[in-house]
């Protein structure tokens, strides 16, 4: 972000799938005001307009090569999806974010010491950490919501010696053939395998395979591939689900995820 730069802004890439069946709801960007004078996205350090007053609580830049600079908290409130985000290392902004399945989205900045004398929240001078920072806003959206409940998730048994994931609790198998972005992905269940287009990892050291149910036989997975390209040199790297049946070992559907850049690039 350069310092100088008025309207800066973080931009929030979401999806809406519907209907079980792999159509896109919604597909899109929202930007996100983001106030401050700069923000090192190499080393994930926020730097603060020297006009403002800044104490000692400000100075933690939280700095982390291995993670990445955005974080995300996710939580359901009904139907609705709340996300809060922020920037590592900025102590001073996060993010309510609110979707539904139609789409439909509504997102506030939050200034945390703002926040805590609104709302009598505890003092954000016990912020030390990432963590502190994420359960401290939890406090706010718990003081502001009925009921919230994290999302449920999908965390596949990982075998090191065979490189293989296996989902709990089913005779089913994601094999990665190859340590490379964007390579093929095999499925195997017990009578079926199945190749997908594209890898399940961005960076293989890091992510972990992002699958999910739907009911006991839909099997939603999402990988990555390259196939898509925007200008004569490079190619881009897009999210692409599959909707498995697990009984028939097939695939029911694929969508491709882009959204919403690719709808001005030689009309597709």
């Amino acid at each position: 972000m350069d310092m100088y730069e008025k309207d800066k802004k973080i931009s929030f890439y979401y999806t809406i799938i519907g209907g079980g069946l792999g159509e896109i709801v919604f597909d899109g960007v929202v930007e996100l005001d983001w106030p401050e004078m700069h923000y090192n996205t190499y080393d994930c350090i926020c730097t603060y307009n020297p006009a403002y007053e800044i104490d000692e609580k400000y100075s933690e830049t939280n700095s982390n090569e291995e993670d990445d600079c955005v974080i995300y908290h996710l939580y359901l409130n009904g139907n609705d999806l709340i996300v809060n985000l922020s920037l590592r290392g900025d102590r001073r902004n996060t993010y309510e974010i609110s979707l539904n399945y139609k789409g439909e989205l509504n997102w506030e900045r939050h200034n945390i010491d703002t926040l805590s004398l609104e709302h009598n929240l505890p003092h954000p001078n016990s912020i030390k950490t990432e963590e502190d920072k994420a359960k401290f806003f939890k406090s706010y959206l718990d003081s502001k919501y009925d009921q919230l409940v994290s999302p449920p998730q999908v965390q596949p048994l990982y075998d090191s010696l065979t490189k293989t994931y296996t989902l709990e609790d089913k005779n089913i198998q994601l094999i990665p053939l190859s340590d490379e972005a964007c390579t093929p992905t095999k499925i195997k269940g017990e009578n079926w395998e199945i190749y997908l287009n594209g890898s399940l990892f961005i960076d293989p050291e890091k992510d972990q395979p992002l699958v999910n149910f739907i009911g006991d036989k839909m099997l939603i997975v999402t990988v990555y591939n390259d196939d898509v390209i925007t200008c004569p040199t490079l190619s881009d790297t897009y999210p692409l689900i599959y909707f498995i049946n697990m009984e028939a070992g097939r695939k029911n559907c694929q969508t491709l995820i882009t959204y919403g850049l690719l709808k001005e690039i030689d009309g597709r």
